[in-house]
């Protein structure tokens, strides 16, 4: 029998309940302990967000390889689709956004993203723990974090990488509040 799963460790999964009017939002239903049996490659593995980018950052140097594989992983990359930005790339494995390399995805519950710039080590990984809108939410977060801390200065006595995005903080931000399915609560 399938042990109970998560995703990441820590995190509760969520889903929305889904009635005749479509998503109910104001009382999401725990999933965390869930069948490892309705997810991939990924059925039963548990890591820590620590995990998540120690493994983006060796995946994007490559370090995970035979060291004189040929040929490079990421050497050959392609556009990711027709309609994508020219920053915006595929290969190996892994999607190349402007100069970083990772990858994102979701299972019932959790959506996950993380990427890395290889030459700089700069590295963003996020888990979201509900994944109603598929992974994109997660990629678009990874993405605006990732805006927001190249513009960051380095820290006293450290020099800030040297990299830039093509991309900004607020065109993400929007992307995700584009596609929530489930609104964000009014201010009062």
């Amino acid at each position: 029998m399938p042990q109970p799963r998560r995703a990441l460790a820590g995190a509760e999964g969520r889903l929305p309940a889904l009635g005749e009017d479509g998503y109910d939002c104001t009382a999401p239903i725990d999933i965390t302990k869930s069948s490892a049996s309705i997810g991939f490659t990924d059925s039963g593995a548990v890591s820590t967000i620590t995990d998540l980018g120690r493994y983006v950052q060796a995946e994007a140097r490559q370090a995970l390889r035979e060291k004189d594989a040929t040929p490079a992983r990421f050497g050959a990359p392609l556009p990711s689709s027709a309609k994508a930005p020219a920053w915006y790339q595929a290969t190996g494995g892994a999607f190349l956004v402007g100069s970083m390399i990772g990858q994102f995805g979701w299972t019932p519950g959790y959506a996950t993203a993380a990427y890395s710039d290889p030459a700089t080590g700069f590295t963003v990984a996020v888990t979201l723990n509900n994944s109603t809108a598929g992974g994109s939410p997660a990629a678009y977060l990874a993405w605006e974090l990732a805006a927001i801390a190249s513009k960051s200065p380095a820290a006293e006595g450290q020099t800030a990488p040297d990299f830039g995005l093509p991309f900004t903080a607020e065109q993400y931000g929007q992307a995700i509040a584009d596609g929530a399915i489930c609104q964000a609560p009014a201010a009062e």
